[in-house]
């Protein structure tokens, strides 16, 4: 009688689950990775300065009271690198007048502009704004009551400062008191920022008789 003897089949070996060594090296990579990316965001939020200047300019006397508008003066100025205009007026106790001027989102994403930082309330306001002043195709001065929105990236809008004089001014005649930058707060992907703006107006307030002390 024949016996048919057969070659045992060896077993296949069995799997071994990922060590705990290589699964917590897993863990610590993902979360290098993702520290990472979160610290990366921080440093470009913290060095974003998406508000600039605008490419329009309105009519700086058109926000004067007439006996303001008289004496005001524009001059444009363009040398040493700045490039901007001056509106210089008499000071007068209890006046209030407007300016407006345009800026542009130079950001790679939109942000909401919210208005100025609250430590210019006592002399300065935001009261208009024109969210998109080329929406008609041409440049808009139609305003409407300020509030805060959203200015899509590379969008320009325009925003009108409201400034009043105390009726308690004290500037020496002949001096003068002035500025160029503006703090606006906005927020950009939800997180709340504030940037100095140079607006391309220097505002140059003149002492007079009237505001001697």
């Amino acid at each position: 009688m024949d016996t048919d003897v057969r070659t045992p089949i060896p077993s296949l070996p069995t799997p071994k689950p990922a060590s705990g060594g290589r699964r917590s090296r897993l863990l610590v990579a993902s979360a290098i990775l993702v520290t990472t990316t979160f610290v990366a965001g921080l440093v470009w939020l913290a060095n974003l300065e998406p508000i600039s200047q605008g490419s329009t300019g309105y009519d700086l006397r058109m926000g004067l009271p007439t006996s303001m508008a008289r004496t005001a003066s524009v001059q444009v100025v363009e040398a040493f690198g700045v490039d901007g205009r001056v509106l210089s007026v008499r000071a007068e106790p209890d006046a209030v007048f407007t300016y407006m001027v345009s800026v542009r989102n130079d950001g790679p994403v939109p942000i909401t502009i919210r208005g100025l930082s609250p430590e210019e309330g006592d002399r300065i306001q935001v009261v208009g704004m024109v969210p998109d002043i080329w929406a008609s195709g041409r440049v808009s001065n139609e305003t409407q009551p300020f509030h805060p929105f959203s200015v899509s990236a590379d969008g320009e809008a325009a925003l009108e400062f409201q400034v009043r004089i105390p009726r308690e001014a004290c500037r020496a005649r002949g001096t003068t008191t002035s500025w160029y930058t503006l703090p606006l707060e906005y927020t950009v992907l939800g997180i709340e920022r504030e940037q100095v703006v140079d607006l391309g107006v220097e505002v140059v307030l003149r002492g007079t008789e009237a505001t001697e002390c």
